[in-house]
């Protein structure tokens, strides 16, 4: 059904230009019907958006050559455009590809958010203390890792914390899991949210960031945050791991692997991540890359597209 309804819209539609995210052939292959139409057709230029990373290198590699994904590419894709920038992390070396891959490929940069968020009241702000925001992206996974050891730190530590905490568990999170979070939080300087619009206010006002490594959630901390520490969910890749580790290598973040958390741990590291203002330095330096969409316009803009009547 998800084949024909994508082979038919494009049929219908008669598209110039094909964006495709993420997936070169869909989450089980339903693309490729489409992708040999627009081939045979011609006259479409076809654009495959990858994050910066997508899984540790030898089960991509294996993946994509088992699948046929590297022929996929180049026989259907004019474009292979990168959401990040090869100096954080290089997929085109990580995942080996061929050199006529190589050349169709380009970053452009991490996507985020550019506009200047609205100005936001902080309900608490009668509290003087600093904030610590903590985050798990949507909430489908990383409530046990994150959310409940850091809740442990709050209370095992309160004699010597001198922050507040706004923790938002995301609107996936499951019930029973809500209801431990709420438990643990009564009593403490800790609010608990289910849901906001964007992080970007939160992010801005608070002193540190604690988060999932997810791209989205990156690309805001790198946009918003001062400092960070990344505990990142490992489910079903290690992309977030990846990510994770080498944004602390490049002194951007503190990382704590999901194995390495306790609440003593998640105590120090948030210490001594306070000690310094790492993100806010780079993105004066222009460290951080964060012009992907206007790097993306500018390659659009450029497309040479087959206009027909």
């Amino acid at each position: 059904m998800r084949s024909n309804l994508i082979l038919h819209t494009l049929r219908d539609f008669d598209p110039n230009v094909l964006l495709v995210d993420h997936s070169p052939t869909g989450s089980k292959g339903e693309l490729l019907p489409a992708l040999e139409h627009l081939s045979e057709r011609g006259g479409c230029t076809r654009i495959l958006g990858l994050r910066d990373i997508i899984d540790e290198p030898p089960s991509v590699i294996e993946l994509w050559k088992k699948t046929g994904v590297y022929d996929v590419l180049r026989q259907h894709y004019d474009h292979l455009v990168v959401y990040g920038n090869r100096e954080v992390y290089d997929p085109v070396r990580e995942y080996a590809f061929p050199p006529e891959l190589a050349a169709k490929t380009r970053f452009v940069d991490y996507v985020c958010d550019r506009s200047t968020p609205p100005a936001e009241v902080d309900a608490s702000a009668a509290d003087p203390r600093p904030l610590v925001a903590v985050s798990i992206g949507g909430g489908d996974g990383g409530g046990e890792t994150v959310i409940l050891p850091f809740l442990e730190m709050m209370r095992r530590f309160r004699e010597r914390i001198d922050f507040r905490a706004e923790i938002l568990t995301g609107p996936f999170v499951e019930p029973e899991l809500a209801r431990r979070c709420h438990a643990l939080a009564e009593g403490l300087p800790v609010k608990l949210v289910d849901f906001v619009p964007s992080t970007a206010g939160l992010y801005r006002r608070a002193e540190l960031v604690l988060a999932t490594t997810g791209y989205n959630t990156t690309t805001d901390v790198f946009q918003h945050a001062r400092r960070a520490v990344f505990i990142p969910r490992v489910l079903y890749r290690q992309e977030q791991l990846i990510r994770a580790r080498r944004l602390a290598e490049l002194g951007l973040v503190t990382c704590l692997a999901p194995e390495e958390v306790t609440p003593e741990r998640i105590f120090e590291a948030i210490r001594e991540a306070r000690r310094d203002e790492p993100l806010t330095r780079a993105r004066l330096e222009g460290r951080l890359f964060l012009e992907g969409a206007e790097h993306f316009a500018e390659l659009c803009g450029g497309l040479q597209v087959d206009v027909r009547s």
